[in-house]
């Protein structure tokens, strides 16, 4: 994702850049604080499309009599984002670094991108990692969740696929 490291103060310039190498294919910006990080193109036509256009509607659990409020996920403009590209990056196979500054949801993003998963075809593992995480602690829990095959080669169980979530 170009610029994806970015900060929000740094965004504008670089759009502005990429608005003058687009030319004409630059988005409408609906908003003037619109960038090009809020567009996407779509699939089924190639147009420029917000995301917000992507997110979905969100109701309160009202038929809860208490409901969990930490538990509670709304939809945001960035989640649905980075749950587009952790579509993309799985289904090529492929590996991602997610950035972001702390309470930005990367982590619930991802943990419930994961559940998504048919555990039939695909194992899950979750490792946090801190201050206090060793290289032994690190392959030790990858190590329980792959099986030996030929020689020093490891591998998720037979049949399946395995993504591996590395939180700090």
């Amino acid at each position: 994702a170009l610029g994806g490291l970015l900060e929000m103060k740094d965004r504008p310039p670089l759009n502005k850049a990429m608005v003058r190498l687009a030319e004409s294919e630059a988005p409408n910006f609906e908003d003037p604080e619109d960038t090009f990080f809020e567009y996407f193109v779509s699939d089924e036509d190639t147009e420029w499309r917000h995301w917000n256009t992507q997110v979905p509607a969100w109701e309160y659990p009202a038929a809860q009599e208490k409901p969990k409020f930490a538990r509670l996920i709304i939809p945001t403009l960035d989640s649905v984002r980075l749950e587009s590209l952790l579509k993309i990056v799985t289904s090529v196979d492929k590996q991602a670094l997610f950035v972001g500054g702390p309470g930005t949801a990367k982590t619930t993003a991802i943990k419930q991108f994961m559940t998504g998963f048919d555990s039939d075809t695909t194992a899950t593992k979750d490792i946090t990692f801190s201050s206090l995480t060793q290289p032994g602690t690190f392959q030790v829990a990858i190590e329980s969740s792959v099986e030996k095959r030929q020689g020093r080669t490891f591998g998720p169980p037979s049949g399946k696929r395995m993504i591996v979530f590395v939180d700090d």
